[in-house]
């Protein structure tokens, strides 16, 4: 994570971003070298302690967990194939409907498959955090979120054509 890290804020974002348009404006740059600035010193912090455990110490972490701790096993790997499937729709289907509707029928199927069944609180978080989002965005960065187009189709993108 480090290393991954250290390639974003000293390559990736730099040659990636433009400078910004006049002097009142924040470099586009600055998010993205928080974010992964944050992912550094976290990244840091697990390294050192790590370091500082006992060895006979990391045993006891893992009885907390009990069999969670374990690892990687097949039901894991499904359910993150099943998110992975289901963000990669909603992020393709996105230039088609725009982002508040792409983001509710992410929101609502994440759900749905979390077992979560409050439809109150299910339908509410699905319905407002997407448009919550869309306007902080708009408000704190002058920048709209894709909003669909009326010449895309589900066609087009199921050929690649888009």
């Amino acid at each position: 994570m480090s290393l991954i890290a250290l390639i974003c804020i000293f390559w990736w974002i730099p040659n990636a971003t433009q400078p910004p348009h006049s002097g009142v404006d924040l470099p586009p740059a600055l998010i993205p070298t928080i974010a992964m600035s944050v992912c550094l010193i976290t990244a840091l912090l697990l390294v050192i302690q790590a370091l500082a455990m006992p060895a006979d110490k990391a045993a006891d972490l893992d009885d907390e967990f009990g069999t969670e701790a374990t690892g990687v096993d097949g039901e894991v790997l499904v359910n993150l194939v099943i998110l992975l499937a289901v963000a990669t729709v909603a992020w393709l289907v996105m230039d088609c409907v725009g982002f508040e509707p792409a983001m509710t029928l992410f929101l609502l199927v994440t759900f749905l498959f979390l077992r979560s069944r409050n439809w109150a609180a299910l339908g509410l978080t699905a319905v407002l955090a997407p448009i919550i989002l869309s306007q902080t965005v708009w408000f704190l960065f002058s920048t709209e979120l894709p909003f669909g187009t009326d010449t895309c189709s589900l066609v087009q993108l199921a050929r690649g054509e888009i």
